[in-house]
């Protein structure tokens, strides 16, 4: 299976300004090489750290490593109080990624169709793809160029998956599935199983059948024991580029935009639609046939019930403008306290109007 795998590439500093289109504060010794990234807390001196915000800049001081990366707008100050030389960048996090697989490439780990899977007589498994022991390609599924699939994964009846895909170990992708090419699929995803369609008859709950499918597109990432719902009548959607972290619900008829982050334990109900550009924090919920505009954020554990123009901030359950909530959260903590002096008065009010 693919797997991320130190090199033995040794980056001096320029080469590592040069990769990250950085500018170096301080001069360093010319033996100076880096072979990892590390903690602020645990580096040595051929490590690299990485430093976000102000309140993390003070950590420099006992660190042990040769140099640091800083936002542009602390890149000076973090090597004039700390002595190391620093790298400005725009955003420390994507230099660090940038960093990191360059010191840590993705390498196969495998070769070919294992004599241990099963793959059906009518799948097309392109050239340069790998299929793990026990993996079941089911009929009419296609596995595109340099696409792997891991041990004990099920990939159903005409599943397509696009080029240089990675499907991680025990992943189970129902019939009516397409995935773009560059996916990466973790560990106990299950793609296109039924929705959670029922009418309620006369006496019993009566199961709509789920006819859809789901259609990915390139460059998503879905992670581990996360579950995306096949369609009612149309396919459940996944735009280019979206990120779904673990243990995710993506229910049956869900249209979601491209770009979009969403984190653990979210759940989208059915015929949620999460436009462009959306960041959902963890625990987010939708009650289903919402429309999240483009570019808005949810704040871990919001609550959406109802519409959101493109460009909100929201909070809480149900969610308000995230200026609200903050103002809210406060107030809320001094209620008890509000109460007894309002019942206070009330008494006070009480015996005046006996007297």
């Amino acid at each position: 299976m693919a797997r991320r795998s130190r090199s033995d590439e040794v980056l001096s500093l320029g080469q590592i300004t040069e990769l990250v289109g950085g500018a170096l504060h301080g001069d360093a010794p010319s033996g100076v090489r880096v072979t990892s990234v590390a903690e602020l807390d645990g580096a040595g001196e051929s490590d690299l750290v990485f430093v976000a915000d102000q309140r993390r800049l003070p950590q420099l001081a006992n660190c042990g490593a040769s140099v640091a990366l800083a936002p542009n707008a602390l890149a000076a100050e973090a090597h004039e109080n700390y002595g190391l030389p620093v790298i400005g960048v725009i955003d420390p996090h994507a230099a660090v990624a940038v960093i990191l697989e360059r010191l840590y490439p993705l390498v196969a780990g495998g070769q070919g169709i294992s004599p241990h899977a099963v793959v059906a007589t009518s799948a097309v498994v392109a050239n340069g793809a790998i299929v793990g022991p026990t993996a079941v390609i089911d009929e009419n599924a296609t596995i595109g160029q340099g696409t792997e699939v891991g041990a004990g994964s099920y990939v159903g009846p005409g599943v397509s998956l696009g080029a240089e895909c990675v499907i991680h170990p025990n992943v189970t992708i129902y019939e009516g599935t397409m995935i773009g090419d560059r996916a990466l699929v973790h560990s106990g995803v299950v793609i296109g199983a039924d929705g959670f369609g029922f009418a309620r008859g006369v006496s019993e709950q009566m199961k709509i059948p789920q006819v859809g499918g789901v259609r990915i597109g390139d460059d998503v990432e879905i992670g581990a024991n996360s579950c995306v719902d096949r369609g009612t009548l149309r396919e459940t959607l996944i735009g280019d580029g979206t990120k779904i972290d673990n243990l995710v619900q993506i229910g049956h008829n869900c249209r979601i935009g491209r770009g979009c982050a969403i984190s653990a334990l979210t759940g989208l109900a059915g015929s949620t639609v999460i436009e462009d550009g959306v960041i959902m924090g963890g625990h987010v919920g939708t009650a289903g046939h919402q429309v999240i505009g483009a570019g808005s954020m949810l704040a871990a554990m919001a609550g959406v019930h109802g519409d959101l123009p493109a460009g909100s901030v929201v909070a809480g359950a149900p969610h308000m403008d995230i200026r609200v909530w903050r103002r809210a959260v406060p107030a809320f903590t001094k209620l008890p306290e509000l109460l007894r002096r309002v019942r206070r008065l009330e008494r006070r009010l009480d015996e005046s109007s006996e007297e």
